[in-house]
């Protein structure tokens, strides 16, 4: 009687945890803002962009309401395009098999916009092989985006994408010296040959939309460019508690984690130094780990484009 017991308590324990789990995750939110961007054509004033990123869909997890509403949410907004930012898969699928690699994009199929959906590569799409998976996506006429730029006319004015290249983190290797480690680190977020190359591609001082699942490539473009960064990757944080520094928590894991890395910088938000603008998204999901967040939303972001006002003297 006594194992019967104890087996419902714990049984009983669990589902009050995973209730608790549940409401902390929080509802998907709509966070909109209007980018006022240099030199912007007129065609190009009012469009409007959504982005969302960190689905992190796997088997256990792809008939969530979550997703259904996300798709709802954004095919109402009548966007000119939709970004991804990355890790719409989740690494636990690795060697997921084809039919899960169809479901996954038979999902972002259903999404609606006047031009189109543009996807960039995270971590995890590493992860799992992101060269079958952007085989699928093409085929299905989602534009995706790893090192390479797409330059659609709107207006008869080209607005310019590019999508950042998704590398293999640099790993910590016992023998390496750690100047060795930090200088690998430093080119692994720093801007590519390619995006440097922008403007033989791009009209001049034209504004550039840069999609990249990690932030970090901010900090290593000029302030004087005229960019537009969109990012994810660290899910705003997942714990956000009023005894804890904003994204604290990611900070704790990522030293105990490896110490010699530098603490994250952008965790969630919106960013600008000089003329570039950085906006991070807090993700869709948990996570492959967890689906807990204690006061950090779920959400997807849609941004109107301006013209920037000039400053009467």
């Amino acid at each position: 009687m006594r194992t019967f017991f104890s087996r419902f308590s714990l049984a009983a324990a669990l589902l009050l945890l995973h209730a608790f789990l549940s409401a902390c995750a929080g509802e998907l939110t709509r966070e909109a803002f209007v980018v006022e961007l240099d030199n912007l054509p007129p065609q190009h004033e009012n469009v409007k962009l959504v982005f969302f990123a960190d689905l992190h869909l796997r088997e256990e997890t792809k008939t969530l309401p979550i997703f259904e509403e996300l798709l709802e949410k954004v095919n109402a907004e009548d966007a000119h395009f939709i970004l991804v930012g990355g890790d719409v898969v989740d690494q636990t699928t690795k060697e997921y098999p084809f039919s899960f690699r169809e479901e996954m994009v038979s999902y972002l199929k259903k999404f609606r916009s006047r031009h189109g959906m543009i996807f960039c590569h995270g971590n995890h799409e590493l992860a799992v092989g992101k060269e079958l998976l952007a085989e699928v996506l093409e085929r299905e006429g989602i534009v995706v985006l790893d090192d390479s730029f797409f330059l659609p006319k709107i207006g008869g004015k080209v607005l310019g994408f590019y999508g950042h290249e998704s590398r293999s983190t640099p790993r910590k290797k016992r023998g390496r010296k750690k100047e060795e480690y930090l200088k690998a680190l430093e080119e692994f977020h720093a801007p590519t040959e390619k995006l440097l190359e922008k403007d033989k591609l791009l009209p001049k001082n034209a504004p550039l939309i840069i999609l990249s699942h990690r932030p970090e490539l901010f900090d290593r473009i000029d302030e004087k460019e005229n960019i537009l960064m969109l990012s994810g990757h660290y899910h705003g944080g997942i714990v956000d508690l009023p005894f804890l520094k904003k994204g604290q928590l990611i900070r704790w894991y990522q030293k105990r984690k490896n110490g010699d890395l530098p603490p994250p910088k952008y965790i969630h938000g919106k960013f600008e130094e000089g003329r570039k603008k950085l906006f991070v998204t807090s993700g869709v999901s948990g996570g492959a780990h967890s689906a807990l967040r204690i006061n950090v939303p779920r959400e997807y972001l849609v941004l109107t484009l301006v013209r920037k006002k000039e400053k009467k003297q």
